[in-house]
């Protein structure tokens, strides 16, 4: 089972920290050119979603050679979250090809509307490749499959209060965040303490845990 978990006021202060710093570069910034921008709120669902996906697709290459399709079964979500799920989805699987990304901007010299081109490439390795063998498909039923991923979900998330409880500032995707659920040694996607950390658990670290760049 595909393992992944985040503090919710972890998430709040990465927006809170990447919007300062885009302000602050917007203040610094000296050139006649205004770029429009407004701060940016990732959506805990899409989050989780993200996550999960690539966890997902690194098991399937892990396990499978061969042409590789993940089908996601969600239950009634809106259908502008769906449109979010398949975006991020796709974006991760495009991982490594050339992107190009236009940007509409004004000329305040000239006075003239502009629009700005960003395009960017990495040379492609064996992982990148192997991103091109899958495929995936979303969709949203209320079965009992959702049914019992709800009973899951909702089990999981009461033994990590617990913990938490427990053991106060822990990493949401370590061992100790969920030892003593009955099904612990089945979770794929989460670490023993002793490898590399989680991205997860330092990018929405716990809100008393910092790296010495926080005022939290």
């Amino acid at each position: 089972m595909i393992y992944e978990a985040l503090y919710v006021q972890g998430l709040h202060n990465d927006n809170r920290r990447t919007n300062e710093l885009m302000q602050k570069a917007r203040e610094n910034r000296r050139s006649n050119v205004s770029i429009p921008w407004r701060p940016e709120n990732e959506r805990l669902l899409s989050v989780i979603f993200e996550h999960v996906f690539g966890k997902a697709v690194a098991y399937a290459l892990d396990h499978f050679d061969s042409e590789i399709n993940i089908s996601v079964i969600t239950d009634t979500l809106d259908d502008a979250i769906l449109d979010e799920f398949r975006q991020r989805a796709t974006n991760l699987l495009a991982m490594g090809e050339p992107k190009e990304t236009q940007i509409k901007a004004y000329d305040r010299e000239k006075n003239e509307p502009l629009v700005l081109a960003g395009r960017s490439s990495m040379t492609g390795n064996s992982f990148t490749r192997r991103l091109r063998n899958v495929t995936y498909s979303i969709a949203k039923e209320d079965s009992g499959l959702t049914f019992a991923a709800d009973v899951l979900a909702n089990s999981v998330g009461y033994q990590l209060m617990q913990n938490v409880k427990a053991k106060g500032k822990i990493d949401l995707n370590s061992r100790a965040a969920i030892a003593g659920h009955r099904l612990e040694h089945y979770f794929y996607g989460v670490t023993d303490g002793t490898g590399m950390r989680n991205p997860s658990d330092t990018i929405y670290r716990h809100p008393g845990q910092t790296d010495g760049n926080d005022s939290i």
